[in-house]
């Protein structure tokens, strides 16, 4: 099984904007749409069964974390555009996981997933004007709860092909492997407790 881990990458040409406004700054949820513009909204979620990531139709497995999943969703939103082959627009992606956006707007990367989102930002970015921008989640904003809306429905939705479809996250392998450690003493040492 693959890792979502990767050895330290440094990655330091960005053609894209990262903003995330505190507490004191303009609420984003009114963004208008700049001339010759786009928004795009995307989420990703994690239930019991599986992840899904909304703006795309992507599923990241059940094995992603969340962070991936908003990771893939920002990913595939690129690669549509690409697909689609937006040019000289200005094209804004509203996120509301500062820790993917935080990631995209890094130097140091340790994620598959991440750099190839990087990757797939930076292509898009070659002939347009690209921001990635942070509204907080779940305040009846209607296109960001559409987001959300999608994201569940793709974690409902059963995959189709092997797992992990995105690398194993490092933190994911550890759990476990303590897990696993634990119930194998618990089988072979029965009587002690945890």
């Amino acid at each position: 099984m693959r890792s979502d881990r990767i050895g330290r990458a440094i990655v330091f040409y960005k053609p894209y904007r990262v903003i995330i406004p505190n507490e004191r700054e303009k609420d984003i949820s009114h963004t208008p749409v700049q001339q010759n513009g786009t928004i795009w909204y995307t989420d990703g979620s994690k239930t019991e069964q599986s992840t899904g990531a909304g703006a795309t139709n992507r599923d990241p497995g059940k094995l992603a974390t969340v962070f991936q999943a908003e990771i893939t969703a920002i990913s595939a939103c690129a690669q549509e555009m690409t697909r689609r082959s937006y040019t000289n627009k200005r094209i804004q992606i509203i996120s509301d996981s500062q820790a993917a956006l935080k990631a995209m707007g890094a130097v140091e990367i340790h994620s598959q997933a991440v750099k190839d989102c990087m990757d797939s930002l930076t292509q898009l970015a070659e002939h347009n004007s690209i921001t990635l921008k942070w509204m907080r989640g779940h305040q009846g904003h209607e296109r960001n709860e559409r987001a959300n809306f999608l994201a569940k429905k793709g974690a409902e939705v059963p995959l189709i092909g092997p797992e992990p479809t995105c690398g194993l996250a490092y933190r994911t392998s550890r759990r476990a492997i303590k897990d696993l450690l634990r119930r194998s003493s618990l089988e072979n040492h029965p009587g002690t407790s945890q």
